[in-house]
């Protein structure tokens, strides 16, 4: 029986074998910059490109008509700029099952800014949903559906960021899965997702929303000085809240008819 690491090799190798024939077929375009002011002018955003100015999406834009073989939209703003926004319009940006749905690598000095719009935008079936690994790359999220994605939907290093009525759900691993430090969550939900709900490796971050079915943890917070407060966790397959760092602070938690225990465990300092 190949072992996992085989495995994993050879769909390394199957997915660069697709990547290389689309490439060669001319099927996948070489990734440029886009954005509403690229030099002067709007340029449309396809699958891969780098975005470099505020941006509201299309319904004609490439990367919302087509399925992304890898990457979704790489958010890098220029060197000098205090920050960029992109307005996902309530589409859909979808791809198959590998790469980032949106890669934010640098948001300028305030950080970026990502919306939905009116309605929910949407980033589905990728490897990972929404990925920042610079602590200063997000400012805010907001009005945002990551769901069905292979690893992790929203997996943020944090510093004061906020995160608003984002919703996680179904993916392959955690639904957000945190690190740094400060930041709010408010109004999220993490639903059906194969890990944790919400997991936080994060000092100093607020959290306030639902977590419903997942198959491990409803949230788990084993940074410290997290303020976990209003969170409902239910139905989860093994407990509702794990608070295992020291110095936290929880209130106004519902947590009930989880598979292992409802009540809070506590270690570390905050062990009785």
């Amino acid at each position: 029986m190949p072992s996992v690491g085989i495995h994993r090799a050879l769909r390394f190798l199957f997915v660069a074998a697709i990547a290389l024939s689309n490439v060669a077929s001319g099927a996948i375009a070489i990734a440029g910059e886009c954005g509403d002011d690229v030099s002067g002018s709007r340029v449309a955003c396809s699958c891969g490109d780098i975005l470099v100015s505020d941006t509201r999406l299309r319904p004609e834009d490439p990367v919302v008509r087509e399925r992304c073989l890898l990457e979704g939209l790489i958010v890098r703003a220029p060197a000098t700029a205090e920050t960029i926004r992109l307005d996902m319009s309530g589409l859909a940006i979808i791809g198959r099952g590998y790469g980032v749905g949106i890669r934010i690598d640098a948001g300028g000095s305030d950080g970026a800014t990502v919306v939905g719009g009116d309605v929910r935008g949407e980033v589905v079936g990728f490897g990972t949903g929404v990925v920042a690994t610079r602590h200063n790359a997000v400012a805010r999220l907001e009005n945002l559906r990551v769901r069905g994605n292979r690893a992790d939907g929203v997996k943020l290093r944090t510093d004061g960021t906020l995160i608003l009525d984002v919703e996680a759900s179904d993916n392959g691993q955690d639904g957000f899965l945190l690190t740094g430090t400060g930041g709010r969550l408010q109004r999220v939900k993490a639903s059906g997702n194969q890990a944790t709900g919400i997991h936080l490796r994060s000092s100093g971050v607020y959290v306030a929303g639902e977590t419903v079915g997942n198959k491990k943890h409803g949230i788990v917070s084993d940074g410290k000085e997290n303020d976990i407060a209003a969170v409902v966790a239910r139905d989860n397959g093994q407990r509702g809240v794990v608070i295992l760092g020291p110095r936290q602070r929880f209130d106004g938690i519902v947590s009930e008819s989880n598979g292992l225990a409802d009540a809070l465990p506590r270690r570390g300092e905050n062990a009785p």
